[in-house]
């Protein structure tokens, strides 16, 4: 019950063969892809960590695909392993001391460099730790020339890792009702920070056109940013945006459709709604607004996967009932929209692929909250191409 109490809190925040680009790949959809609805795949979890975990990375090390996640209760790292099932390796990280990881969670971020290198990223710290399996800290860099702030308000920050550079939106620290103007006013920025150094650049990317002239809750102005070294190329997926962007922040920027017809017009923020308290506004306009979440890469084939969600009902958004419609779009890796996967609605925090097959969990409402059995992940397991 412990864990239940506080997965609840952090729901509300965020909750075969290739067919290329012929007209039967396009209409490639529905219950076609679902090669099992019904979860057949699972993971048991560490007991003391919490089901709904959102500090998580997936990775392939030596050819064997690991999910890895943050237990901020324990500060630990848990690595699991995709094909045996099983909790492989725990990295216990210290409180105090040479060893020490502090503030992590929330709005922290993890990456993993290489085989043996892990990059954890607080936010609120403005610190980058470097890590090896054995959980020995080998180098920590603080975050120089940091005014404004890089990452997240919201309960992660979207990290994209170059050779010698982390890359993050740029966001105010201060928000809703004790905004300035400079924060109102401040176009959308993106940074990249020296792994060595610690020194930060900022270059301009302005928000897309349906931002414009409107405002607009700060959670949803917060961009997903991934980099795929193949093209050398930076994309970028901001929530009420149809398109996606590939960028290089050098001047070279393309905008490629990625449009699902669950995400309409965006509703504006009315601050002086009475039945909306000031601190909890922001979190009200995340929820009911039709939207784009994650954009997630699949090196292996190429692809793109870019999540589209219906927004809640005032109804249901005060029930805290935050299942909703949902869908993935499927970009190839030239950016042509080729597929559209119905998702059951509830969160997907943890995905991974294995060949032409992307498995997510399964809804913990059904599979756990409902059964009392929070110590198993189950997976769907589609088709996308």
């Amino acid at each position: 019950m412990k864990k239940m109490l506080l997965i609840l809190p952090a729901l509300l925040l965020l909750n075969a063969c290739q067919q290329g680009h012929s007209e039967t790949s396009r209409a490639f959809q529905g219950d076609e892809q679902a090669v099992g609805n019904n979860p057949d795949y699972w993971i048991l979890t560490d007991p003391a960590a919490d089901l709904a975990n959102y500090l998580r990375t997936t990775v392939s090390i030596e050819g064997r695909t690991k999910l890895m996640m943050f237990n901020h209760q324990q500060n630990e790292l848990l690595i699991y392993d995709t094909k045996s099932r099983e909790l492989e390796k725990k990295i216990a990280y210290d409180h105090q001391g040479p060893n020490a990881v502090n503030a992590v969670f929330p709005s922290g971020g993890i990456h993993v460099i290489s085989k043996d290198s892990i990059l954890l990223y607080s936010q609120l710290q403005s610190t980058l730790y470097f890590s090896d399996m054995d959980g020995t800290i080998f180098k920590k860099t603080r975050i120089q020339n940091d005014s404004i702030g890089f990452g997240s308000v919201f309960i992660y920050s979207h990290l994209a890792l170059t050779k010698d550079k982390a890359w993050m939106q740029s966001l105010p620290h201060t928000i809703g009702e004790f905004a300035t103007e400079d924060y109102e006013n401040r176009p959308n920025m993106f940074g990249s920070i020296d792994l060595k150094t610690g020194a930060t650049k900022e270059y301009l990317f302005d928000y897309p056109e349906i931002y414009q002239g409107k405002d607009i809750s700060q959670q949803l102005k917060m961009a997903h940013i991934l980099y795929n070294a193949s093209i050398d190329k930076f994309i970028i997926s901001f929530p009420l945006s149809h398109d996606i962007y590939v960028t290089d922040f050098k001047g070279y920027t393309k905008s490629y459709p990625a449009k699902s017809s669950l995400v309409g017009a965006p509703l504006e923020t009315v601050k002086n709604r009475k039945d909306v308290g000031p601190s909890a506004i922001t979190s009200h306009y995340y929820w009911i607004n039709d939207k784009y979440g994650q954009l997630i890469y699949d090196p292996v084939s190429g692809y793109y996967l870019r999540e589209a969600e219906k927004g809640l009902s005032e109804a249901n958004f005060e029930k805290r009932d935050f299942a909703t419609a949902k869908e993935i779009i499927v970009l190839d890796k030239d950016f042509n929209q080729v597929a559209t996967i119905p998702h059951h609605g509830g969160s997907l925090l943890y995905h991974f692929f294995e060949g032409n097959r992307i498995f997510w969990n399964a809804d913990f409402t059904e599979y756990n909250y409902d059964r009392e059995n929070e110590d198993t992940i189950y997976f769907e397991q589609k088709r996308f191409y």
